[in-house]
């Protein structure tokens, strides 16, 4: 390469360094058809393909089960288009890789099993992108009623032991933060304090 062609070609990556930086959409001489590497076009075009798109999915459900909620805003934020995000939803939803229903029913059920109580489990439901009808109806299906709640919020504080000068309200304080109504907290503490407080 001659001296006036090494000129052109720093020129070349220079004006392609520019367009990068300032955001432009345009094709740089060094992404044009035909030479190495993706060209612009592409890359736009990868992020409308619904194929693309549910691979995404099925990589992101290897992991862990997800809401449809979920999986639309993590694919729309790795810049896949509204239109393949939805087609990409619609097919592992028709294959039933994505089943609301079911992923709230598990949620609910694994929520309460790890001691939350129903104000928690139904606030964090609601950040996955369920209504407050929704997930009212799941909790009235679900093993674990409204009327055990001061149960499981009295087998919490066996299995989390409170600590502090006032028991009752150390015990409480634990159960509210976890989720559990005021009424269950309050009668599951008085039964803790009383049971243990000198223990």
């Amino acid at each position: 390469m001659n001296a006036q062609q090494k000129i052109q070609a720093l020129s070349s990556l220079k004006t392609s360094i520019s367009a990068i930086e300032k955001g432009s959409h345009s094709e740089s001489p060094s992404l044009k058809k035909g030479h190495d590497g993706p060209t612009a076009d592409n890359e736009s075009a990868s992020f409308d393909n619904p194929e693309k798109a549910y691979q995404k999915i099925l990589k992101v459900l290897s992991y862990r089960d997800r809401s449809s909620h979920e999986l639309r805003e993590k694919l729309l934020s790795y810049g896949f288009s509204t239109e393949a995000t939805e087609q990409a939803l619609d097919r592992a939803q028709r294959y039933g890789l994505v089943n609301d229903d079911r992923f709230l029913e598990n949620q609910i059920e694994s929520k309460f099993r790890s001691g939350k109580g129903r104000r928690l489990v139904a606030r964090e439901m609601t950040k996955k992108g369920f209504s407050e009808e929704e997930i009212r109806l799941k909790l009235e299906d679900s093993s674990f009623s409204e009327e055990d709640e001061e149960l499981r919020a009295y087998e919490f504080l066996l299995h989390h032991r409170p600590q502090g000068k006032n028991l009752r309200d150390s015990a409480f304080r634990k159960l509210v933060n976890k989720g559990y109504s005021i009424n269950a907290a309050s009668k599951a503490a008085r039964k803790y304090s009383e049971n243990y407080q000198n223990v």
